[in-house]
């Protein structure tokens, strides 16, 4: 029988796949320091030079809605929303919500946002389908 701890893992593991969003924290420089989920829908590795810039990654459609939602929630400290967002993956278009978070924790380095994204949603710095 499976340690307690790995029927732990695997329940948290299966719970977060399905229902958390998918999002990435990034620094106040827009690179991406921890992705969480699957973001291939959202982000893709630049052609060239290797870069975690979010804003080099984040695919065409989604840039200047997340340029703006990035430098909103900067320059106002708060959450920023933008919702129904098109966006096309694998020739299919879909709406989503995007949504950044200032990261605002004592023990994190200021200027750190926190993006995460979910179905019809996207959370500071997330991306919801």
């Amino acid at each position: 029988m499976p340690a307690a701890t790995d029927i732990q893992a695997v329940t948290e593991k299966a719970i977060l796949s399905q229902y958390a969003p998918t999002g990435v924290l990034i620094d106040d420089t827009y690179e991406i320091l921890h992705f969480v989920g699957h973001t291939e829908k959202f982000l893709a590795p630049p052609t060239g030079k290797p870069s975690f810039n979010i804003l080099k990654m984040v695919r065409e459609d989604l840039k200047f809605k997340l340029t703006a939602a990035l430098h909103k929630a900067d320059r106002e400290k708060k959450r920023t929303d933008r919702k129904g967002v098109r966006v096309n993956y694998n020739d299919t278009a879909c709406k989503i919500d995007i949504s950044i978070s200032p990261v605002i924790d004592k023990g994190l380095p200021p200027g750190l946002f926190r993006s995460s994204s979910r179905k019809s949603r996207m959370v500071a710095c997330r991306m919801k389908i």
